[in-house]
């Protein structure tokens, strides 16, 4: 989604679909299907990642490594709750209505927003997503090395 700042004439791409989307009628049938797949997944990410500690199949390095990316999850639970609130019309934007855009560079189709401090929960949880989503692209290239690291120097 982009949201054009007034103050500064800057705009900003959030990796959001929606805001201010749904109806009151659809919030518990939808919040409450997302609420409950979010922590059924952060179940399964902290037992994964207990069970990658504790059984010793991987190397000591790899088994950090592959912890380390599932507990980065958790980043993208914690930006997807703070984005709940605005998705599901809970806080909605001055100056915002019902948005649903994911790319365009028309002033007229973008949420114009007056103030950064109106934004500045959306931002935090944009760079989070964006650092999960970055963490798990490089990892894949860290573990492939790590690996090819591994093989190498083995004796």
């Amino acid at each position: 989604m982009i949201i054009f700042l007034r103050s500064t004439n800057e705009t900003f791409w959030f990796p959001l679909y929606e805001i201010n989307d749904l109806k009151p009628d659809d919030l518990l049938f939808y919040g409450t299907f997302e609420i409950v797949f979010l922590i059924l997944a952060g179940f399964f990410a902290l037992r994964t990642c207990w069970i990658i500690l504790k059984v010793r199949i991987f190397h000591q390095n790899m088994s950090i490594m592959l912890t380390s990316l599932w507990i980065l999850w958790i980043e993208t639970a914690i930006a997807k709750l703070i984005i709940f609130p605005y998705q599901f019309s809970l806080i909605i934007l001055p100056g915002s209505s019902n948005n649903i855009t994911w790319w365009t560079s028309k002033y007229e189709k973008m949420m114009k927003i007056d103030n950064f401090e109106d934004i500045s929960m959306l931002f935090v949880a944009s760079f989070l997503l964006w650092h999960y989503c970055y963490s798990a692209f490089v990892s894949l290239l860290v573990t492939s090395l790590e690996r090819i690291l591994a093989t190498y120097y083995i004796e």
